[in-house]
């Protein structure tokens, strides 16, 4: 007996047993603790690995331990949306999801509309029975903007002028309007004229300048630009991403109405004549009242969905089992 008592295999039977009995009871403890009011929300670890994998793939780096949490969070709210979304009725009741789930099942060889209608409906009633909105993806994303949807509504009172005018001061420097030239411009490509490129260019401004020539006919005179050769009003920081700062700067710097000698930017040299120059003007509330108006009020309704969420969590049991998360 006491060499059986000894042995290993007795040892690990043992602790085997204790273990089972020690997981038992935790889990007897767990379910008679958990509140049968609050539905479960479960997020798996082969869900937590399909979001990192995800995430690597479209990044090309593996998440941090914050991203990774946030990409977790997210999955939780749109399971508690498409939950509560299925508790509203929403899944038999959306017209999008119902048509989805009309043709998922067939199509239907009805003789009037009217049979069809009956047709449609009874096919929508047995895929809903059958469990099929539950795997489909284009049905969860329905029933995930339309519950985003109703609870960023929450919020709809307008957006009160005092708060328009407090961001407007804020934010003032972003509305005023920079000065601004309207241009044309005849192009000579660098690599078609290599060398000659300075020459050509001075040979075909003295042309246009003698023969009095008007965009139209000196731009055909010129070599094709991708971006067009008549440019609408365009700021210096416009143009300087469009064909480099030298450019740009030049270009402000010319007295509209008269063609330039040849101005140098990354693709060859340009004949430019500047057709309109306004000055920059200051921002007035009145000019950017409605933007800041649109822009306050997705702000209210993101914060009114926010609000709305974190109500929804609480009324929920949720459990991650992925590691690390």
């Amino acid at each position: 007996m006491r060499r059986l008592l000894r042995t290993p295999v007795l040892h690990f039977l043992v602790s085997g047993a204790l273990l089972f009995a020690a997981v038992r009871a935790v889990g007897a403890v767990g379910a008679q603790w958990r509140d049968p009011s609050r539905p479960a929300i479960e997020i798996g670890s082969e869900r937590v690995e399909a979001l990192r994998a995800d995430w690597l793939a479209r990044t090309g780096e593996p998440p941090g331990e914050s991203t990774l949490r946030a990409l977790v969070q997210a999955e939780i709210d749109d399971e508690i949306l498409i939950a509560e979304a299925r508790a509203r009725g929403l899944e038999a009741s959306d017209p999008v999801v119902r048509a989805r789930l009309a043709r998922g099942v067939g199509f239907i060889a009805a003789e009037d509309e009217r049979a069809a209608i009956a047709g449609d409906a009874r096919r929508v009633e047995n895929a809903l029975a059958l469990g099929l909105a539950r795997g489909d993806l284009v049905v969860r994303r329905r029933l995930i903007e339309r519950m985003r949807a109703e609870l960023s509504e929450r919020d709809e009172a307008p957006v009160p002028e005092a708060e328009i005018a407090t961001r407007f001061a804020r934010d003032s420097a972003r509305f005023a309007r920079p000065a601004r030239v309207a241009l044309s411009h005849v192009f000579l490509a660098r690599d078609r004229h290599g060398a000659a490129l300075a020459d050509d260019a001075a040979r075909l401004r003295a042309r246009i300048s003698a023969e009095g020539l008007d965009a139209e006919h000196a731009i055909a005179l010129g070599d094709a630009f991708l971006s067009g050769h008549s440019l609408p009003l365009r700021s210096e920081s416009d143009l300087a991403r469009e064909l480099g700062g030298d450019f740009a700067h030049a270009a402000f710097a010319l007295e509209p109405g008269r063609w330039s000698a040849p101005i140098a930017s990354c693709y060859g040299l340009h004949l430019v004549f500047v057709r309109e120059h306004t000055p920059a003007a200051p921002a007035t509330l009145a000019s950017a009242r409605a933007q800041l108006r649109g822009e306050l009020a997705t702000e209210h309704a993101a914060a009114a969905l926010r609000r709305s969420l974190d109500a929804l969590r609480a009324r929920y049991e949720v459990r991650v089992l992925g590691a690390g998360t």
